[in-house]
């Protein structure tokens, strides 16, 4: 059955998925930052940060930001148009007609994620109540994730 919102018929993917997905990928992201914490010898468990610290951690905390724009706007972009967790459980990223997203469009989705970031995360969990299986970051971003 074709679907009112594109006319063609999609696999949704669900909110658990997406939720399992969406795991393995900050944890790519969080081995990323703690390289970087490594690198830069950073101790965030610290209790008395220097002043050094506390600049160094607000630079590996933009860093952690920039590349995971970087990771998902390209992964999602790209012929799998899927981040690793996407890939390892089968779904992918699209826009309302199931095709590619752009690097800007792609882009837009990840920056939209940070709404749904600020409102204590309840832009993720609209992806288990919208028909469509959307999360606020999508429906800004005119984009779906459905399953292969």
């Amino acid at each position: 059955m074709a679907d009112s919102l594109t006319g063609i018929s999609f696999r949704y993917a669900g909110f658990w998925l997406r939720m399992v997905a969406g795991a393995f990928d900050a944890g790519i992201v969080l081995i990323a930052m703690w390289l970087l914490a490594w690198v830069f010898n950073v101790d965030y468990a610290a209790l008395e940060p220097t002043e050094a610290e506390l600049n160094s951690i607000a630079l590996i905390e933009a860093g952690s930001v920039f590349a995971g724009w970087i990771y998902f706007a390209s992964m999602e972009s790209t012929a799998p148009q899927a981040t690793v967790g996407k890939l390892f459980l089968g779904i992918y990223v699209t826009d309302l007609a199931g095709e590619r997203l752009s690097f800007g469009h792609a882009s837009l989705r990840y920056w939209a994620k940070v709404i749904s970031t600020v409102i204590l995360f309840v832009g993720f969990f609209m992806a288990a109540f919208t028909r469509h299986k959307q999360a606020l970051h999508d429906i800004v971003a005119s984009s779906l994730v459905l399953k292969r």
